[in-house]
């Protein structure tokens, strides 16, 4: 080749990184995932892994490149995802040895701290929520999903009433339109100081609300959102939830099928406790340090499955107002606290079980 030439694995990963230009494309080669140019400069900064250089450029600047092998993929996406990074994973799809020409390579997964599913990249006593938000005048759509799960909620809320809403969600990632993300700067300053989440950027037309619900009628292969108790299948947060279907649909390639419900999310079923007061009362964290061990939760935790761990930690940030909620909860724990034999069958029963919610999610 002549200098400065790329060779045809080289242009497949430049299509492959124009198409997720955002994302940190790990390229198979061999028994090894490698990256290049910008993206090795930041897998090398974030992993702690050895910059090197490949080839030359037309300016005759050597390609910096970095790399590990395959077996080390679980180890490092952690990292990769607690840096806030999507991830773009290529793998050959052929055998080299068998090839003529070219390996043939496809993109498998498209990672991103909101839509992982792997159990060994997950607490398994915290739910992996991805959320999405469209603002429109001073109220909003907020749609959300686990994932690992299937579950799937949406809602209408006020702009004022965003942070308390994010405080106890506690998103790994948060899809917002361009418009925002452009002209919106003091509100997207005020989010990231108050989540940890990863801030996506969509474009607008994802969040455009007709594109929106003809997205969700098709994946629930519906004519109408009405059996969803959206009556006039129209609203701010379907425009949210439809664009979060359609970003989930893009990266994990289709494979949605436990997406089988939308539930809409009544805000004034549950106590809206602010971040202040969540962090006040060391709710799921401490002050200190913003660790589990201490806090409420932590006292209190006493189930037996990473499903219950899940729930409770779901009743505490979002405490029923609901009576008949409440005085169901309350009949139930009198009944357990009554009768220590029953109590003892049914935590016997439950040890050991599975994580069934998520395993459900893989069907």
């Amino acid at each position: 080749m002549a200098r400065g030439e790329d060779s045809p694995a080289m242009k497949h990963f430049r299509e492959l990184k124009e198409a997720h230009g955002n994302a940190v494309l790990l390229y198979q080669i061999g028994d090894f995932f490698e990256t290049f140019f910008d993206d090795a400069k930041e897998i090398a900064r974030v992993l702690g892994i050895t910059l090197t250089s490949r080839g030359e450029q037309l300016d005759g600047q050597a390609i910096p490149m970095a790399g590990f092998p395959l077996r080390a993929l679980d180890q490092h996406l952690p990292r990769l995802l607690e840096a806030g990074l999507r991830v773009v994973v290529c793998e050959q799809t052929e055998d080299s040895a068998l090839a003529k020409g070219l390996v043939k390579r496809e993109v498998t997964r498209v990672i991103t701290p909101g839509t992982v599913t792997e159990d060994s990249l997950l607490d398994a006593r915290k739910a992996n929520i991805i959320a999405a938000w469209i603002a429109s005048g001073n109220s909003g759509g907020l749609a959300w999903a686990e994932l690992a799960t299937g579950r799937f909620l949406c809602t209408t809320l006020s702009r004022q009433d965003l942070p308390s809403a994010l405080a106890r969600l506690e998103p790994a990632e948060l899809l917002l339109t361009e418009a925002y993300w452009s002209r919106e700067r003091d509100e997207l300053n005020a989010l990231r100081a108050l989540t940890s989440a990863a801030l996506t950027a969509e474009p607008d037309f994802s969040f455009d609300e007709i594109r929106a619900i003809s997205a969700l009628k098709a994946h629930f292969g519906v004519q109408t959102l009405a059996g969803f108790g959206f009556e006039n299948s129209s609203g701010i947060e379907l425009a949210a939830a439809g664009a979060l279907l359609s970003y989930l649909q893009e990266n994990q390639r289709g494979k949605l099928a436990h997406l089988r419900n939308l539930e809409r999310f009544e805000p004034s079923s549950v106590m809206a406790l602010d971040r202040a007061t969540l962090d006040a009362l060391e709710v799921v964290a401490t002050l200190r340090g913003r660790e589990r061990r201490g806090s409420l939760l932590d006292c209190i935790d006493e189930t037996c499955t990473s499903m219950g761990a899940r729930e409770l930690r779901s009743w505490l940030v979002n405490p029923q107002t609901e009576l008949r909620h409440v005085s169901a909860r309350h009949a139930a724990v009198e009944e357990l606290v009554r009768t220590p034999r029953r109590l003892k069958l049914v935590r016997d029963a439950l040890d050991g079980l599975p994580d069934i919610e998520r395993l459900a999610g893989k069907v």
